[in-house]
């Protein structure tokens, strides 16, 4: 049986800050999302606080600011009353 990455961070890196831990996985290439997870796991938090812990890390400073136009479309479309009204605009 085959070891997957999140599995063996999962046993080497208890012990570790949750920033070294957040800047290793970053490193290893795992996504943002991915890493939310693994953080969830190892630190006992919930989604909210794991996410805000990753999301505001240096690592990840360049993905998060490049997504805020997404998230923009997304709120605009989400608070809207349809999708069509939105595409008329």
């Amino acid at each position: 049986m085959q070891i997957t990455p999140l599995e063996n961070h999962l046993r080497v890196k208890q012990g570790e800050s949750i920033e070294r831990v957040i800047a290793d996985l970053h490193s290893d290439g795992l996504t943002i999302i991915d890493v939310i997870k693994v953080i969830r796991e190892l630190y006992s938090l919930g989604l909210k606080e794991a996410n805000n812990l990753v999301s505001k890390h240096p690592a990840w400073a360049k993905i998060v600011e490049q997504s805020k136009p997404v998230q923009s479309i997304f709120a605009d479309v989400f608070a809207s009353s349809s999708v069509e009204e939105y595409k008329e605009r």
